[in-house]
């Protein structure tokens, strides 16, 4: 992964060796440029074990650029030592100088050829999530300008959330649904309880209380905890921002945003469908204007994936499992397919 982010890899690992070296000899600058590459690297441990992006090391890319800018400047200096001893000092700095921008100059060339490669081979309609600027996010952002005053509170999903609102030119305020990250109480019955908002500016908003009825539970890919929404969280936060509209997006990779809430907003009378826009089961973006007057608790039925079920089931044992499950709420639960939209089973006291 590093090759393919830190190029020339084979220039930049010596280039970190040279510094250490010149660390070594008591050299401040390359102690400080070292220094930064320690600080930084338990963080780049700890984003390795995840599915990582550049901006992830981001910090590690720009030091490790100025240690290759660093060796190449000392190297041209001792070129132009070597030369010296044949050659005019001018001239010595001449060639030097003349070979590092011809390094440089081949560097670029190649590097701009494979971005052309690979920005040529891309395709712009492609929608997945790997792709927010696809035309289904594209299509939504228009039709929110089109037909939603500006100023108007909107809720989403967090899947798109913050390209929706660029794309909107920030002329709503943008709220993301209440999802809170869960886990299990100690003692029978076993129970969900908060123990994060998910947005650690919002840690002391964390509501009390069990939050039944629960909406959704699902088990989180990149952390193996658990993540789930409720009701009341809900209709609080809808009542509390005043919000008017809401945007369900499809399934991320983390599981905060989900399709298997659709059904609910689907069925529930304070919310009416004014807009979907639909690429596959898993790429969908649905627009819900909210009826403040009509909002109400109805108490659906908790709503969980095969995977989160099994995940339950072999970290609690069938029976405490089950007893969970259906305790999330008075309407019992739904075993969804992957993303919300087959009931493959109900379950209930």
């Amino acid at each position: 992964m590093l090759a393919a982010w830190l190029r020339p890899l084979p220039l930049i690992a010596p280039a970190w060796g040279y510094v250490a070296y010149r660390a070594a000899r008591g050299s401040l600058g390359d102690r400080l440029l070292l220094l930064g590459l320690l600080l930084f690297l338990p963080f780049a441990l700890v984003v390795a074990n995840r599915d990582s992006h550049i901006r992830d090391i981001l910090p590690l890319a720009y030091l490790s650029y100025l240690a290759l800018g660093r060796a190449a400047i000392d190297f041209a200096r001792r070129l132009a030592d070597l030369a010296s001893e044949t050659l005019t000092p001018a001239t010595a700095g001449a060639l030097a100088a003349v070979a590092m921008v011809a390094g440089f100059s081949w560097f670029a060339v190649t590097e701009t050829q494979r971005f052309v490669d690979v920005r040529s081979a891309f395709d712009e309609t492609t929608v997945d999530q790997q792709h927010w600027d696809n035309p289904l996010v594209q299509d939504a952002a228009r039709w929110i300008e089109e037909h939603v005053p500006a100023g108007e509170p909107i809720m989403s999903g967090r899947l798109y959330y913050s390209h929706l609102y660029a794309l909107t030119d920030g002329n709503y305020p943008w709220w993301q649904l209440p999802t809170v990250a869960v886990e299990f109480s100690g003692s029978p019955p076993v129970r969900l309880r908060r123990t994060d908002a998910l947005l650690s500016w919002e840690g002391a908003t964390l509501p009390a209380g069990d939050g039944e009825p629960w909406l959704y539970l699902r088990r989180r890919q990149a952390t193996d905890g658990y993540i789930a929404l409720s009701e009341p969280d809900l209709l609080t936060e809808i009542v509390d921002r005043k919000i008017r509209y809401l945007v369900l997006t499809g399934d991320d990779n983390a599981g905060v945003s989900s399709l298997a809430l659709l059904p609910y907003f689907e069925d529930q009378p304070a919310f009416r469908k004014v807009a979907a826009f639909v690429s596959d089961e898993s790429n969908q973006v649905h627009i819900f204007e909210i009826r403040l007057v009509d909002l109400d608790s109805t108490a659906p039925p908790a709503r969980i994936n095969r995977e989160t079920a099994d995940a339950l089931t072999d970290e609690l044992g069938a029976k405490t499992a089950h007893d969970l499950m259906v305790g999330l709420s008075p309407g019992g639960y739904v075993i969804t397919g992957s993303y919300g939209t087959e009931a493959l089973s109900l379950g209930g006291p």
